[in-house]
């Protein structure tokens, strides 16, 4: 029942729209019942009386003849209002619903996403809100409007007669009611495991894609194919078995159709001849016939619910699930200042209970405009600080302010105006470089950006860009880029999106290993041209490079989640600590 509440709560708006398109589709099914139960009566009349032959008036004739013509045109009329109103609310619905799924993913990056894989979140997003639209259309607006035709044949049948009422109603029951909730119980094992082993297979097949190059290399791409046979073989046993019972539902659904229309027929033709007539036999008939029908897809749906109960389930935990960094009920203004202070900050990675924490009891004031390095071995803490800074986490302890105020008292729109950060895999979008630097600042001109790509020691003619600003580039994992777009080498991809950052020129800017992946010439020509960019902005380098240590105003050498050193580089130098000793075993004199 919960997946249910939540499917009801997340139509929202759009629920009096399905509720209109019920009863346009309730409206239908009585048209398609009454033109059938109306026609028999009218062919009835004519047989016995002889006036369709001799072309006679009868008042009786002309009122069925009209009420087959209003029937015809509204059961016309029904059935496209039905799929209109329904299917646009369940397009709007599911356009909702991929809008809140992502709005609910940001603030879960990236903490609050380890326990998915990227392929599943994909299949959340794609396969599972998709499979919301059967509850929609083939769920609970046919079961809706097919109960109300139930008890509308059930009224007309007991005008006839009360016996032949209850008896065609208890096999509609059992049609509408009775075989589809036996379906579900029946199949509901097998739909399940279809639906798991189906989601399995579409999450390892993506997978495949974005890590082909790398079971090539290793020569892993037949077992990898092998897997997916074996995944795929697995799919369709699942869904032969669903599609076994389901095939055992519908003749069981034609059996009690069969057996409801011929208790109606034996009835009209015995007991209650004399009652109902030769024209209500035929009316009646017909529309026990029709109703069975119009009921009948009911019982095949049950596979569909099992799906939508699971998809639902697993849309739900996400748009429900906690953001890692919630946003603040009652936000501070957006600071003036953009000094930095670190107090008692302390961090450990939820995953990570037995190791000792990745921040601990740190320390520091950066005052605006100081360009700062943090240095230090893998593990240090260093991109931890930095995902810290731009508030991609929160600490355990301690705080971070910005211009006095704590960073998760800020409106994420002005943290995101105050602080800019690269990290060290960036992203960048398959489009066009224009549009790669526009998600930057999207009103800059072509001339801002040409500034911040020569910043980036990126020329905008010639290679790595041939066509300048219109330039189509690949993005970061597209399997099909090399084919169709401009792939870009590390280094570049790196400059591009310092480029990005760059173009929104804010007071703080954080870059984890700018240089990486670039030849010492470009390195150094890029950190000469970056740190003239930044002066008086705050700028901090998470960087191993000799060079950009003997060039920035401040370095702090981190251990352990510790600022073990802290000052410029002839200082630290002069000191003869750790970072000395380390500049020396690296050649630095």
């Amino acid at each position: 029942m919960r997946e249910w509440r939540f499917l009801w709560r997340i139509a929202g708006q759009d629920r009096r729209w399905m509720a209109l398109g019920t009863g346009v589709g309730l409206a239908a099914g009585v048209a398609t019942v009454g033109l059938m139960a109306v026609g028999g009566g009218l062919l009835a009349l004519c047989t016995l009386t002889g006036l369709a032959a001799a072309g006679a008036w009868n008042p009786a004739v002309s009122r069925l003849s009209a009420g087959i013509r209003l029937f015809a045109v509204g059961r016309t009329l029904g059935r496209y209002g039905e799929r209109v109103l329904t299917h646009d609310a369940t397009l709007r619905i599911l356009g909702r619903v991929r809008t809140w799924f992502f709005t609910s993913l940001a603030p879960l990056a990236p903490g609050g996403l380890r326990w998915l894989r990227g392929g599943d979140l994909l299949d959340r997003l794609v396969a599972d809100v998709d499979a919301l639209t059967a509850f929609y259309l083939r769920v609970a607006t046919p079961w809706a409007s097919s109960l109300a035709l139930v008890g509308g044949v059930a009224a007309f049948l007991a005008w006839l007669d009360p016996t032949l009422s209850l008896a065609a109603t208890a096999g509609l029951v059992v049609a509408t009611a009775g075989l589809p909730l036996l379906a579900g119980r029946w199949g509901r094992t097998h739909a399940i495991r279809a639906a798991t082993r189906g989601r399995r297979l579409r999450i390892r097949l993506l997978e495949s894609l974005q890590g082909r190059q790398e079971l090539l290399v290793y020569g892993a791409a037949t077992r990898q194919v092998e897997a997916l046979e074996r995944e795929g073989s697995d799919w369709l046993r699942d869904q032969a078995r669903c599609a076994t019972r389901v095939a055992l539902v519908q003749a069981l659904s034609i059996l009690v159709a069969g057996a409801g229309v011929g208790l109606v027929l034996w009835l009209t033709t015995g007991a209650l001849a004399d009652r109902v007539g030769p024209t209500g036999l035929a009316a009646a008939v017909l529309a026990v016939i029709t109703a069975f029908e119009v009921v009948a897809p009911l019982a095949t749906a049950a596979p569909e619910r099992e799906r939508v109960r699971e998809a639902s389930a697993r849309i739900e935990s996400i748009l429900d699930a906690p953001a890692v960094t919630p946003a603040p009920r009652d936000a501070a203004p957006c600071p003036t200042d953009a000094t930095i202070r670190i107090e008692g900050l302390g961090f450990g990675y939820p995953d990570d209970e037995l190791s000792r924490p990745a921040l601990e009891g740190l320390d520091l004031t950066i005052p605006v405009g100081d360009h700062v390095a943090i240095f230090g071995p893998s593990g240090a803490g260093k991109s931890t600080l930095a995902q810290l800074l731009v508030r991609l986490r929160d600490p355990d302890a301690g705080r971070i302010t910005l211009g006095g105020t704590d960073l998760r008292d800020l409106a994420e729109s002005d943290l995101r105006r105050m602080v800019t950060a690269v990290e060290q895999r960036p992203h960048l979008f398959t489009g066009t470089l224009r549009d790669n630097l526009r998600l930057g600042r999207p009103d800059a001109d072509d001339d801002a950006l040409r500034e911040v790509l020569a910043t980036a020691s990126l020329a905008v003619k010639g290679a790595p860009f041939p066509d300048g600003l219109d330039t189509w580039i690949s993005g970061t994992g597209d399997p099909a880029g090399a084919q169709t777009a401009r792939r870009l080498s590390g280094g570049e991809a790196r400059r591009l999106c310092l480029a990005r950052a760059l173009l929104r020129d804010t007071p703080v800017l954080i870059l984890d290993e700018p240089t990486g992946d670039l030849d010492p010439p470009t390195a150094s020509a890029l950190l000469a041209s970056l740190l003239k960019s930044r002066r008086g902005r705050t700028l901090v380098l998470i960087t191993h490079r000799r060079a950009a240590l003997e060039r920035v105003d401040r370095i702090l050498h981190m251990e352990s989640g510790q600022v073990i050193e802290d000052g410029d580089h002839a200082t630290l130098l002069a000191g003869e600590g750790r970072y000395a000793g380390l500049w020396r075993r690296l050649g630095g004199g």
